[in-house]
């Protein structure tokens, strides 16, 4: 399965730890599948409060159909292609290049740490940090 990092964080956490200006990062995630790819959507927590605003930013973006079902909980996708695999939260520390990846998302339900290991450890945007799910 091939996968793409979709980063609507507000800085770039896959630079040198000096060039990000903060020293740690909580974001939220969500897991979409649009057939032979999967995208890791990633926003931090002040722009992107609930998984459906990473939801409904990345359908905005390419055009995918979707409406608010339920504001601010809730978009569901009207396209057969695409589906919401579920979501949680990642806590990056720049310093010491830790991304602890926990939770889940009430309106999409939990990520699959099988699932998301891959691209978590193979991705280049990644590779300077040790990933620990929780």
């Amino acid at each position: 399965m091939q996968w793409e990092v979709v980063n609507y964080l507000p800085v770039d956490v896959f630079g040198k730890p000096s060039e990000t200006g903060c020293d740690e990062l909580h974001c939220k995630f969500v897991v979409i599948d649009s057939g032979d790819l999967r995208h890791l959507v990633l926003g931090d927590l002040g722009k992107y409060p609930y998984h459906a605003n990473l939801v409904d930013a990345f359908c905005t973006e390419r055009d995918v159909p979707a409406a608010w079902v339920k504001n601010p909980d809730l978009v569901e996708v009207y396209d057969q292609d695409t589906e919401v695999l579920g979501g949680g939260m990642m806590q990056i520390d720049m310093e010491a290049r830790l991304l602890k990846v926990y939770g889940s998302s009430s309106a999409y339900g939990g990520f699959k740490g099988d699932d998301l290991a891959n691209p978590l450890e193979s991705e280049a945007c990644f590779s300077h940090f040790r990933v620990v799910f929780q």
